[in-house]
């Protein structure tokens, strides 16, 4: 996504479960990033529960329509996980960061400059990341 995404208010991760094997997989950037649209900076870290409530929430749809469009995928191939949202401080705010599955059985051809990886293939990711998909494949199996 582009320069002009940075200031976004929020962060997702995709993901695709599969309904029989339980296979975990991320869509990971080209960029060697989970977190979409832009990375997290270098000081987050992510809160146990979160105090801070924005005078105005802003709801998720628009910009995983948006993400929709950067992954050249139909909209309903991708959901927002209801249960599932984690708090990361920044130096300059709180952003929340919302599960995204894949709905379909098996996930979607990874678009160009994206790619599937599972857990183990993490072991590179920034420490903040690699904490985002431990509570994502915590909240996964769990349910």
């Amino acid at each position: 996504m582009g320069t002009s995404d940075r200031n976004l208010p929020l962060r997702f991760v995709v993901h695709h479960l599969h309904p029989i094997s339980a296979r975990l997989r991320f869509l990971k950037s080209s960029a060697e990033h989970v977190i979409y649209p832009e990375p997290l900076p270098a000081r987050a870290d992510l809160l146990d529960q979160c105090s801070h409530h924005p005078a105005m929430a802003i709801h998720p749809a628009s910009f995983l329509r948006k993400l929709c469009t950067t992954l050249s995928v139909a909209p309903q191939q991708l959901v927002i996980v209801n249960g599932f949202r984690l708090w990361i401080d920044t130096s300059g705010d709180v952003l929340p960061l919302y599960l995204v599955k894949v709905t379909s059985e098996q996930p979607f051809d990874a678009p160009e400059g994206f790619h599937w990886i599972e857990l183990p293939d993490c072991c590179n990711l920034p420490q903040i990341e690699r904490l985002v998909l431990r509570r994502v494949y915590d909240f996964s199996v769990g349910n």
